[in-house]
């Protein structure tokens, strides 16, 4: 087991590891049932979206004390997936011995083998394929590492937009199908007038049943528009890349000030992401022009629309203060792109 997990280190990233770990003197004190988990899944074949599927594992103590103590470091979520431990952290108390079972038997008791279950429920929101490494770590013992390698069925939604069905959406732009299906639906049913659009969430089994449909070609509409409004902006949270990540930091900033400077920024934006950019920059002011009766403002479409459209590069770090800021200023040229739709 301890040359297994050595040579185990060699495929983990840095930034997984410290430096106390895998040091001569740690040995491996848990054992777990498996390492590769496959929820289930058959090799070849793909996970079902939105659809919670399981997994178990159970970890043994190995050593001669009481209990060993264990904490999981899972992967930080993404929008294209959701993964959950229970228990995150906890402890394994001392398994049986051989022996001890073996006299257990003999005379006529069951000698039950401890363990702690673990279990792990994987959602998959979008399309994806994940190589994922989960680290388990184990105090005064050798570190164990889970490995989850499964791909999901292809979906509208986590798609590179390109490699969708496109058409024209009436201005010259070529845009998904799905995007212009939904403004469609969206603008026939005067949800522009619904108060909150955009910032009331629809019903959460409403929005999964949406996405299905529209991944099954089945898309007949919704009596809760909120939801339809929240599909929209799912599909831009789900893009592999948001449509303003071509565009630094430092552009976002001190582009975030004026109209004109927003535009001119946006030269450094591709045409695919700039076409969705501008389709809904359109679709927000004309829901900001009904701000009577929906009570969302440009100001406030944009408080609720920006997490969607831009996030800093995880490899710039941030103090609190500058996140702040870039946060406002992301909103700033959201609001004023907004405005500049207008007209």
């Amino acid at each position: 087991h301890e040359r297994a997990h050595e040579s185990l280190t060699e495929k983990i990233p840095k930034d997984m590891s410290s430096r106390s770990l895998f040091k001569k003197t740690k040995h491996c004190v848990a054992q777990a049932s498996k390492h590769a988990l496959t929820f289930g899944v058959a090799e070849g074949e793909q996970a079902p979206l939105e659809q919670t599927l399981h997994d178990t594992v159970i970890l043994t103590n190995k050593t001669g004390r009481e209990k060993i103590v264990f904490a999981f470091r899972p992967p930080t979520g993404t929008d294209t997936y959701a993964l959950t431990i229970t228990p995150k952290s906890g402890s394994a108390r001392e398994d049986p011995s051989g022996v001890a079972r073996a006299m257990g038997s003999m005379k006529g008791k069951k000698v039950e083998k401890k363990g702690e279950l673990v279990k792990f429920d994987l959602t998959f929101k979008s399309s994806a394929s994940l190589s994922v490494v989960v680290q388990m770590s184990v105090e005064n013992g050798l570190d164990h590492f889970f490995t989850i390698r499964l791909g999901s069925e292809k979906s509208v939604f986590g798609t590179p937009p390109a490699d969708l069905p496109l058409v024209d959406d009436g201005r010259g732009r070529q845009i998904p199908q799905v995007l212009v299906m939904l403004r469609d639906y969206f603008m026939e049913h005067k949800a522009f007038e619904q108060q909150g659009i955009f910032r009331v969430s629809g019903d959460e089994n409403e929005v999964r049943a949406l996405k299905r449909a529209i991944n099954e070609g089945k898309f007949a509409g919704s009596d809760d528009l909120h939801a339809v409004a929240g599909v929209i902006k799912v599909f831009f949270r789900q893009l592999p890349r948001h449509v303003l990540s071509e565009l630094t930091v430092r552009q976002i900033i001190d582009s975030s000030d004026s109209q004109e400077k927003c535009v001119q920024a946006l030269s450094n934006v591709s045409p695919m992401n700039r076409a969705l950019f501008d389709w809904l920059m359109e679709l927000l002011a004309e829901t900001a022009k009904h701000t009577a009766a929906n009570q969302m403002s440009a100001h406030t479409l944009a408080i609720v629309v920006n997490p969607n459209l831009f996030s800093a590069p995880k490899d710039v770090p941030m103090e609190p203060h500058e996140s702040l800021r870039l946060s406002q200023a992301v909103m700033n040229f959201v609001m004023n792109m907004i405005k500049h739709a207008s007209g």
